[in-house]
């Protein structure tokens, strides 16, 4: 097997796996990037206007991350008559987004039986890694997925799914992909690295931008542009890179993948979420909360996290510019610790910060306006005494030993956000919410 894969990979290395002649499969048209427009549609058939309505503002959520409104109109498009497999698999994924799994075992149920029959007639390579993905998300430890995934292949190297050389990028996702399923993860990653300089072909240069977010088809020097602007494994592709380059701790080399996504796919889910996550493990925080603030309306499903990473960016750069002499630095001791010991640290400081607020609040704040304070020595007769309430971390600080605490939970927050933990449920055990989207002081 390992030499088979291996083969593969040589084959695609060494030929012009990338050239830009005729592709394997004719090439799809390009998109309207933007609310996608529908033709004219006076002369065609009422119901077919509607489904390539409801196909087209699909694809335009599905690239985005929008799973709601991708399921909703995928759905309009299985009423008016879509039965593609690769719809019902979309609509299958976007199921399982959402947390739906009658939804999604509904929908991919209905894609199984379908691309096994054209995988019985021949199929494709886009077949094969559609039922693998379909039966491993069902059931990870199903069998199934690596017979189809070797069978795949093996079709491939034989020539079934035509010459190898000349896969282009979404095709070298899929086989990487069917490499992830046999256990294959050095090809994997190698055959990963070859979608992506696939796709860079497929991009124009710095001054053809705007003829590619038209979405033409034109010559970028001597290559020719033919990036659908609704291609599902573009950002994938380089997300996936970028996310490996940040587990070894190359921020540098993350940063510069999570950079070619936005300049193609500003709405790619998590593009800019993720930059500022490696701009800040660079000691950018500047460039990570501009990013994030990009990613609070880009990002669909990582506007929340973009929404906590600002505020907490915001507070700390305020904090170094009212006191410059500290020369203040996010990197420390938070991004080493594991998840436990920082959650450990947040609730101390949490309860400290409390005790500090209480000490330094005058005892007549306890009380009601002018009467003396409670004496807690009085008979019961005087009525029981009241307790004031834990104040909450909202107001702004009142000494500058309450600024500096809060200062260093602010920084042990947004490590604990920017590694990747549940920062949601962490300020909801503490109550930190008003604490967290308190506006800086000026």
């Amino acid at each position: 097997m390992k030499a088979l894969g291996a083969s593969l990979v040589l084959i695609l290395v060494f030929l012009p796996v990338i050239a830009h002649g005729a592709p394997a499969h004719p090439a799809a048209p390009a998109r309207q990037v933007g609310p996608p427009r529908v033709a004219d549609a006076s002369a065609a058939d009422a119901k077919a206007a509607r489904l390539a309505r409801a196909l087209e503002l699909g694809s335009y959520s599905y690239v985005r991350g929008d799973w709601f409104s991708t399921l909703r109109n995928y759905q309009e498009a299985a009423r008016a008559g879509a039965t593609d497999p690769e719809i019902l698999y979309r609509m299958g994924y976007a199921a399982k987004q959402l947390r739906q799994p009658d939804e999604m075992n509904k929908w991919f149920g209905q894609a199984t039986p379908l691309l096994e029959k054209r995988l019985a007639e021949g199929g494709t390579l886009a077949d094969s890694y559609l039922l693998a993905a379909i039966k491993s998300a069902a059931t990870p430890t199903d069998s199934s997925v690596q017979e189809i995934s070797r069978r795949a292949i093996e079709k491939l190297g034989d020539g079934a799914f035509g010459p190898p050389k000349k896969l282009k990028g979404p095709d070298l996702f899929r086989l990487a992909r069917l490499y992830q399923f046999v256990g294959e993860t050095e090809l994997s990653r190698e055959t990963m690295e070859l979608a992506r300089a696939s796709y860079r072909k497929m991009l124009p240069g710095p001054s053809d931008q705007s003829e590619h977010r038209r979405g033409s088809t034109r010559r970028a020097g001597h290559r020719e542009v033919t990036l659908d602007p609704n291609d599902p494994y573009f950002a994938a592709v380089f997300m996936e890179g970028a996310a490996e380059k940040m587990a070894v701790g190359d921020y540098a080399g993350a940063a510069g993948l999570y950079e070619e996504v936005v300049r193609t796919r500003p709405w790619a889910p998590g593009a800019f979420y993720n930059l500022g996550r490696a701009r800040l493990r660079q000691g950018d925080l500047p460039a990570a909360q501009t990013a994030w603030q990009k990613a609070k309306t880009r990002d669909l499903p990582y506007s929340t996290e973009a929404s906590y990473a600002e505020a907490l960016a915001s507070r700390v750069i305020a904090y170094g510019a009212a006191h410059p002499e500290e020369k203040v630095a996010v990197e420390g001791p938070f991004f080493v610790m594991g998840r436990a010991e920082i959650e450990r640290t947040v609730k101390e400081a949490t309860a400290s910060i409390v005790e500090l607020y209480r000490a330094a609040a005058p005892a007549a704040a306890h009380s009601k306006e002018g009467e003396p304070p409670a004496d807690a020595s009085a008979p019961e007769a005087a009525g029981p005494v009241k307790t004031a309430a834990p104040p909450k971390l909202e107001a702004a600080p009142t000494s500058p030993e309450i600024e500096r605490a809060e200062h260093e939970l602010t920084k042990a927050l947004l490590a604990y956000l920017v590694r990747g933990y549940p920062i949601r449920e962490l300020a909801m055990e503490h109550q930190l919410f008003g604490f967290i989207f308190r506006k800086p002081a000026p």
